[in-house]
């Protein structure tokens, strides 16, 4: 990998090698955008050009200046960040049975950052899903961010900063990531290999909302086999709740054990629901003049109960990333989406 590698963000990229290049990097930044856009593999890179151990390559965050163009991919030092080994580079995330990151956790990455660099000139940290610390393990990383350990870089990453302590917030310097552009995530999807044809990843590129994680998600068979369920059933009117929760529950529940898993697979089940419901608000505002025959409602009430509807479901996910109980969630979700459209 490389900076090169990185796509998208073509913006940051530049401006991440200029501060680089002039050895003046910050101590720590908080990473924010959508899910699967490539926050955390931007973060891996960074940290990849800092340990970097090639000859030519030298900089510090306090001046000095170094060539900025990325890691070189080939010596020890990059070998052991992809492996995840490098005693200088930490690369944590909420655990899949946790709902909250562990204090325990916390308290070893605030004392190994604590620690002089083993084989380098740095120590790199990098949270995932930064927005799932609790109050202790922020509180106890509070400390870390006011007075950083020399030559140490910290990196949080979220889908949101909102969420995060006003504390943290306001020690990071916060970089805002955008959806991946549909041509971009189509490039991807091909070589992924989600899609055999670009028609075809063009159409899943432009269902993903700029995430190549949905993307990866709607590929799968079992996505797509809910997505036709789920489509029948809102074509049927009066549209049954107790079916509409039953399908969204048995998804979430399909083959996976952990709550972390099973709330994952309920954000992808609401986001499917969503794109639905907004795809028949799309046609019946621009179709308004027709009122289709199976609706008993003007064409203008369609659309306030459509809006109102799409409304419950991105109630329903926020109340899953508030890690509200997700059968709950979903029923209630169901429940209201069907009252709004019957």
């Amino acid at each position: 990998m490389s900076w090169r590698s990185i796509r998208g963000h073509d913006e940051l990229v530049v401006a991440f090698r200029e501060v680089v290049g002039r050895g003046r990097l910050g101590h720590a930044y908080l990473f924010v955008g959508p899910s699967g856009i490539g926050k955390r593999t931007f973060a891996v890179e960074l940290a990849r050009s800092l340990l970097c151990e090639r000859e030519s390559f030298s900089i510090s965050f306090s001046g000095g200046k170094g060539q900025g163009e990325g890691a070189c991919g080939e010596c020890p030092a990059c070998i052991q960040v992809d492996a995840r080994t490098h005693p200088d580079f930490q690369l944590l995330g909420l655990p899949g049975d946790r709902h909250e990151f562990p204090i325990e956790e916390m308290q070893k990455l605030v004392s190994h950052l604590a620690l002089k660099p083993a084989r380098g000139r740095h120590r790199v940290a990098v949270v995932d899903d930064a927005e799932s610390l609790s109050t202790e393990a922020a509180n106890c990383f509070l400390k870390t961010l006011e007075e950083p350990p020399p030559d140490s870089l910290l990196i949080l990453i979220a889908v949101s900063a909102e969420r995060l302590l006003p504390t943290i917030r306001s020690r990071c310097q916060i970089i805002r990531f955008n959806a991946l552009a549909p041509t971009v995530l189509a490039d991807l999807i091909l070589a992924e290999g989600l899609a055999e044809h670009p028609d075809a990843a063009r159409r899943l590129a432009e269902a993903s909302r700029g995430s190549l994680e949905t993307a990866r998600w709607l590929a799968r068979p079992e996505v797509q086999s809910l997505q036709r369920q789920m489509d029948d059933l809102l074509r049927t009117r009066p549209v049954n709740p107790v079916a509409l929760g039953q399908l969204l529950g048995r998804f979430c529940e399909e083959g996976v054990k952990e709550s972390a898993a099973k709330r994952e697979r309920a954000r992808v089940a609401l986001a499917l629901l969503a794109d639905l419901l907004h795809k028949r608000l799309a046609f019946a505002v621009s179709h308004e003049a027709d009122s289709p025959p199976q609706v008993a409602r003007t064409p203008a009430a369609e659309i306030e109960c459509l809006a109102d509807a799409l409304d419950q479901v991105l109630v329903a996910e926020q109340q899953i990333d508030r890690w509200l109980q997700v059968p709950l969630v979903l029923e209630a979700c169901a429940d209201a989406v069907a009252q709004n459209l019957n």
